[in-house]
């Protein structure tokens, strides 16, 4: 089918892809610290954090090394930070 083929190319392109990770120390569950997401032609870039604080105090040198040394620091993907503080989340399912 043609829809499906497209459909499959329109995913492989522009699906998000984790491309680092950093260390699972963030709470009781031993969460993810932070994460660097982007598609596959670097298009787009999103640096995902726990608490932006720690991140700033104890990461942002080494996430930007990363993302600079992926080649993710070009005029059309720079970063710049967004609030989240008003986001409402639903519980986890575990809970």
């Amino acid at each position: 089918m043609i829809v499906n083929s497209i459909l499959q190319l329109i995913l492989f392109y522009f699906l998000d892809w984790i491309t680092a990770l950093g260390p699972a120390t963030y709470g009781d569950d031993g969460l993810y610290e932070w994460a660097i997401v982007t598609e596959r032609n670097k298009l787009y870039n999103f640096v995902l954090v726990r608490d932006v604080e720690d991140f700033k105090q104890n990461y942002e040198t080494e996430v930007f090394r990363i993302l600079r040394n992926k080649g993710m620091n070009c005029p059309w993907n720079f970063l710049w930070a967004t609030s989240q503080d008003d986001c409402q989340y639903p519980p986890r399912p575990d809970q």
